[in-house]
């Protein structure tokens, strides 16, 4: 099941102009939905467990980033199906959403989910000074 479905969309807009929108091809729909959830696993991935919260359902989830995955999944629905037609109202929640995930990946809002936990996370190792030919070899 996805973090956000029909139900929540239809929370902030009537069934009968999100038909119009859709043009009666609910693909759309799926499409925007999973592109919403995408948009904030880009945004969010390094700094929270996004993974995680994208996969509660119901009263458990998030409600600010259900409020942001609404709010991108319409635009993305109107976008879908006619980008000149697109109501200022939508652009203006689009950017509202996409300013509250850069404030939140930028660390000035925060969510109630939990952060990503690098304590076993391995890397790259890094290394200071020369130690010559050894270096080239790769014998360090």
């Amino acid at each position: 099941m996805a973090f956000i479905n029909k139900e929540d969309v239809d929370d902030i807009i009537l069934t009968s102009q999100l038909d119009q929108v859709l043009q009666n091809v609910d693909a759309n729909l799926d499409y925007a939905l999973a592109w919403a959830e995408d948009t904030i696993k880009a945004k969010l991935r390094f700094k929270y467990n996004i993974d995680s919260a994208l996969a509660e359902t119901g009263s458990s989830r998030d409600v600010v980033l259900k409020d942001i995955a609404v709010n991108l999944a319409l635009f993305k629905a109107h976008y879908l199906s006619n980008p000149r037609n697109i109501p200022e109202l939508r652009f203006e929640a689009h950017d509202m959403a996409m300013k509250q995930l850069n404030d939140i990946r930028d660390s000035k809002d925060v969510l109630s989910i939990p952060l990503k936990d690098d304590t076993n996370k391995k890397g790259f190792r890094t290394r200071f000074g020369n130690r010559g030919d050894q270096f080239d070899k790769g014998n360090f």
